[in-house]
């Protein structure tokens, strides 16, 4: 799991930046699975993601991570985060077209 300290310690802005599970409005951070980002609450096994290579944290997790994170969500059912805000400039996509489903 990826958990900055800020992200441990959320403030509601970053929950709304990247949105937060739909029932308790939090999330756990996120994992990578190759090189797509999902973001997790574990109480509610819920996952989203937020897009592909945004982050270079996957470049530094092995396989064996990587598939690890895989086992741990593959269960999780997806949905659209509570609190997504998108500037109105900018087109939200909160389907899971760019992220990698599998191993």
């Amino acid at each position: 799991m990826n958990e900055s300290p800020e992200t441990a310690a959320q403030t509601e802005d970053e929950c709304n930046y990247f949105g937060g599970c739909p029932i308790c409005h939090k999330t756990d951070g996120y994992v990578n699975v190759r090189s797509s980002h999902w973001f997790v609450c574990d109480a509610h096994r819920v996952r989203w993601c937020i897009g592909a290579n945004l982050f270079s944290s996957w470049k530094d997790e092995t396989e064996g991570e990587q598939q690890a994170n895989w086992a741990k969500i593959q269960e999780y059912r997806d949905v659209t985060p509570a609190h997504l805000q998108c500037d109105e400039s900018v087109a939200c996509n909160t389907t899971t077209s760019v992220c990698e489903l599998s191993f």
